[in-house]
């Protein structure tokens, strides 16, 4: 079972660091195979049955939220229906409000659960525990992204975005490690975590930039790396996640909000972090 585990992950650290990418694809074709299939099928409005609408509100689709499809596909069946009589209309309507007021009402909801000392892990991540229990000294699982500054960038700033975005997401100081009866189990951790700012000359930071991705103490080891490093006249910030605590979606929320908290946003507690998804795995089980 572990193996599988180990094979889904290694496919999810390829996607996750191309997921956004992947994610847009895949919202682009479901959208026109969507808009079309409408078109073609229904096709009693002739001006909304062309090609090229089918391929702009597919565009359209592409850069919103996923949910904005659904209500696109929802306008365009009913435009064709209203185009064939006011009774298919209204009786269309009718279905689709009747389908959204059960969907309100029978989605499920998020769960919420006690505070815990100690959590269990997710499968997923229990399949990269023992992956990388076997391989200590393995990248596989890093995730690590260095950026290139502009040289306004005020680095102290930047620094106190970083801590304020973790304590937005404590979950990235999340220590793993097995307990006394064997079991692989994750804990939060609650010290404070401040980047490192570390002065360096171009021709230094040339020389170890390739040794800044490097192994996670994986056992009660902290999973996450931020870095700022200065040179003469350049900047970087080098990130690094372990893929135990987080994926692609993961990331892209988590720069985001070092920019947010960078220009003097207000950031707000995660309200559903692993420790939920774990807890919701075993309640499945």
């Amino acid at each position: 079972m572990d193996n599988i585990y180990v094979i889904r992950e290694r496919i999810e650290a390829v996607y996750g660091k191309h997921s956004k990418s992947f994610n847009k694809a895949f919202q682009f074709i479901l959208a026109m195979i969507t808009f079309t299939m409408i078109n073609q099928n229904t096709g009693f409005m002739k001006s909304l049955s062309s090609p090229v609408i089918s391929l702009g509100l597919a565009v359209v689709a592409t850069f919103l939220p996923p949910a904005v499809l659904v209500v696109l596909a929802t306008i365009l069946l009913l435009a064709h229906t209203l185009a064939a009589s006011i009774g298919i209309f209204a009786v269309s309507a009718l279905i689709f409000l009747i389908m959204y007021i059960f969907y309100i009402r029978l989605a499920p909801k998020i769960r919420t659960y006690e505070k815990r000392e100690v959590y269990p892990l997710t499968g997923s991540q229990k399949g990269i525990f023992a992956e990388c229990s076997k391989n200590p000294d393995s990248t596989v699982y890093n995730i690590p992204f260095l950026f290139e500054l502009d040289p306004a960038v005020d680095e102290q700033k930047l620094s106190e975005a970083i801590t304020r975005m973790i304590n937005a997401h404590t979950y990235l100081l999340t220590e793993v490690y097995l307990n006394d009866k064997g079991d692989m189990v994750q804990r939060p951790c609650n010290e404070t975590f401040i980047p490192e700012v570390i002065h360096t000359t171009n021709a230094q930071f040339a020389d170890i930039e390739n040794e800044l991705v490097r192994p996670f103490k994986l056992e009660k080891g902290r999973l996450f790396r931020a870095e700022i490093y200065l040179t003469e006249d350049r900047k970087y910030l080098f990130t690094d996640f372990h893929h135990i605590l987080a994926d692609g979606n993961s990331y892209d929320i988590i720069f985001e909000d070092i920019n947010r908290a960078y220009t003097g946003e207000k950031l707000e507690k995660e309200s559903y972090t692993g420790f939920d998804a774990a807890l919701d795995e075993e309640q499945q089980i």
